[in-house]
């Protein structure tokens, strides 16, 4: 699967609008699970947008903590292909 095409509608915020929505929170953490095994979705714009504008959020950072330092102690370690 390669590199999403651009989508014919202007940029937005969130993965739905520019307010989060029920799509934001579902994905969020799902997405999130990828940096554990070290995905790289910059080829994703609408999902990195989306996922950021998520993280920016005030409490965020607080509940994703532990997951974040988890996965930053993995940086270094090959991931084995499934």
């Amino acid at each position: 699967m390669g590199p999403e095409q651009p989508l014919d509608r202007p940029q937005k915020k969130c993965l739905c609008g520019d307010q989060l929505t029920i799509a934001d929170r579902f994905c969020a953490p799902i997405t999130t699970a990828g940096k554990l095994t070290h995905c790289d979705f910059s080829d994703y714009s609408d999902i990195t947008r989306g996922l950021d504008t998520f993280k920016a959020r005030p409490n965020c950072p607080k509940i994703y903590e532990t997951f974040t330092g988890f996965c930053a102690s993995t940086n270094s370690q090959p991931w084995p292909a499934l």
